[in-house]
């Protein structure tokens, strides 16, 4: 009589995570990389890379102050808007306590950062006088102990919309963070005229800041920059 044996073979189907995962770390980046415009993030063997930054820093596992610049050395004046539409309702109201008793909003102005377009920092207590309301830096001025290496080549003849070179900086409050998209480096400063939309709460200076995006930058480990120019990561 004859004998048989059977083999079971059992396989882990990949979940769409783990797929996905390795899609970023291989796939994308660097087989498919001819038909990518950007690539604002990468992941390396499991673990986030960071956009070339300055100061340098793990974005996962440093903390303020480390990573930051303390200060800038100066700010750039806000966009101007005209003035928001304001709302107050007088009725109800909330007796709770002494602040934010009723209910009011601005529209447009400075608020037309937003989507929808207002927010209470437009609106009559926040922007007394119908003033503009919310409102953020435009830019940031440097100098060559914040910024050792600016300014940079890279934003030089057109390299501003290739870099698509990021400021990240604090409230003063620390409140929240905000980001500014480069679209301009002139003497001894940057500008941006999209960002700054991230927090709801806005102020004409911030605090602690670091830049991103940069190929001077490209210095530390886990670093990465992608020029799609060259499709060259």
């Amino acid at each position: 009589m004859s004998n048989y044996v059977c083999l079971f073979f059992f396989f882990k189907q990949k979940t769409a995570y783990e797929m996905l995962r390795s899609l970023v770390g291989s796939e994308m980046c660097i087989r498919d990389r001819s038909r990518l415009a950007d690539i604002p993030g990468l992941l390396l063997n499991q673990t986030r890379a960071t956009l070339a930054k300055y100061p340098n820093g793990d974005e996962e596992t440093s903390f303020a102050p480390a990573g930051l610049v303390p200060e800038a050395a100066g700010w750039l004046d806000p966009i101007r808007f005209p003035a928001p539409a304001q709302i107050k309702v007088s009725s109800p109201t909330r007796t709770s306590g002494p602040s934010w008793q009723s209910w009011e909003t601005g529209r447009g102005g400075g608020c037309s950062v937003f989507s929808p377009p207002e927010s209470f920092w437009c609106g009559p207590t926040a922007a007394p006088n119908a003033s503009g309301g919310y409102e953020v830096p435009s830019g940031l001025v440097f100098n060559s102990t914040l910024l050792p290496r600016a300014p940079y080549m890279s934003l030089q003849a057109g390299g501003v919309s290739v870099n698509r070179t990021v400021v990240h900086w604090w409230h003063p409050a620390h409140w929240a963070s905000l980001m500014g998209l480069v679209d301009k480096q002139e003497g001894s400063s940057m500008s941006w005229s999209l960002g700054g939309f991230q927090s709801s709460r806005g102020m004409v200076a911030g605090k602690e800041r670091f830049v991103q995006n940069l190929p001077e930058e490209l210095d530390h480990p886990n670093e990465f920059w992608y020029d799609p120019r060259e499709t060259k990561l």
